[in-house]
């Protein structure tokens, strides 16, 4: 049977409870290996020169073996892994990441298709689906290159084809999340651009 609901609706909603826990456990994984522009950290997150990367791969193997269902920690451990060179391991890890909800990992993972790092599958479409579960979550960095790709043509080849106003909503719900005045300046300007090209398709 169809769910009745919409893929804009899924949006709204995903953004309501797919939020990270306002009192989730922060570990020393967090501490030491967290992406600064991960919505669902739980610490400031480290630029990747701030790593140590040693002693981040070390703990999160410890904290994630303590907690083998969190996502988060399962991403932060695969972002290690990928700055260590390790690129088998970290191609795993952030595929059960994304599969296991995390919508940082649904995004990156898309990242490494489209990019086609070390490991990552060849199937663009792989990519396609990571993307719209990330965009469903609310991660705002999905729709933008959703739609960058889905204007290339590069995923007609795929099973799933949002109607145009589910990508117009994404993108508009994106769009929202910009941060204001200049710092946002760049990121609305390319959206806006999206949306006139979509509009215009």
């Amino acid at each position: 049977m169809k769910h009745p609901w919409s893929i804009g609706a899924l949006l709204v909603w995903g953004w309501v409870f797919l939020s990270p826990p306002a009192l989730a456990e922060i570990t020393r994984c967090d501490e030491l290996a967290a992406h600064p522009e991960d919505p669902d950290r739980v610490s400031a997150g480290r630029a990747t020169a701030d790593i140590d990367l040693a002693e981040a791969r070390r703990t999160c193997e410890q904290d994630l073996a303590a907690s083998p269902q969190n996502a988060r920690l399962r991403y932060q451990l695969s972002r290690v892994l990928f700055y260590a060179g390790e690129h088998g391991d970290a191609m795993t890890q952030m595929r059960q990441a994304a599969d296991g909800g995390h919508r940082q990992a649904q995004f990156v993972y898309g990242v490494f298709v489209v990019r086609q790092r070390p490991h990552a599958p060849a199937d663009i479409c792989v990519a396609e689906h990571y993307w719209r579960l990330s965009a469903l979550a609310g991660r705002e960095a999905a729709p933008v290159n959703y739609v960058l790709q889905h204007l290339r043509g590069s995923f007609d080849a795929c099973e799933v084809k949002p109607a145009r106003a589910e990508l117009m909503r994404w993108l508009e719900a994106a769009q929202a999340q910009a941060p204001e005045g200049y710092p946002g300046y760049y990121q609305r300007l390319l959206i806006e651009d999206l949306l006139q090209r979509l509009a215009a398709a």
